[in-house]
C-alpha cells in the first residue's frame, strides 16, 4: 500500500493543546502592552505640545506633566492586568 508522508507540510503535531499557543498568547500580550505604552507616550507628547502652544508656555509644562500622567496611569493599568486572575 501507498503512504503519503506529509512531513514536509506540518513537521509537528497538528493538536490544539500545543504549549507554543500560550508562548505566542503571552507574546501578543505583552507586546500589545509595549505597544500601548508606546501610543500614550506619543499622545502625551503632542497633546502636550499643543496645550503649551495653545495656553503659550515658553517651556514645555504641560508636555511633560501629560506624559508622567500618562505613564503613572499605565503602571497602574499594568499592576491590574498583571495581577488579574484569569
Amino acid at each position: 500500500m501507498l503512504t503519503l508522508n506529509l512531513d514536509f507540510i506540518a513537521p509537528f503535531p497538528l493538536n490544539d493543546n500545543t504549549k507554543p499557543k500560550k508562548k505566542n498568547k503571552a507574546y501578543l500580550k505583552y507586546t500589545g502592552m509595549l505597544g500601548q505604552l508606546f501610543f500614550l507616550m506619543l499622545l502625551g507628547v503632542y497633546l502636550g505640545k499643543w496645550l503649551d502652544k495653545y495656553f503659550d508656555f515658553n517651556k514645555p509644562y504641560l508636555t511633560v506633566s501629560l506624559i508622567i500622567l500618562f505613564f503613572i496611569g499605565f503602571i497602574v493599568k499594568l499592576y491590574y492586568d498583571l495581577t488579574r486572575e484569569e
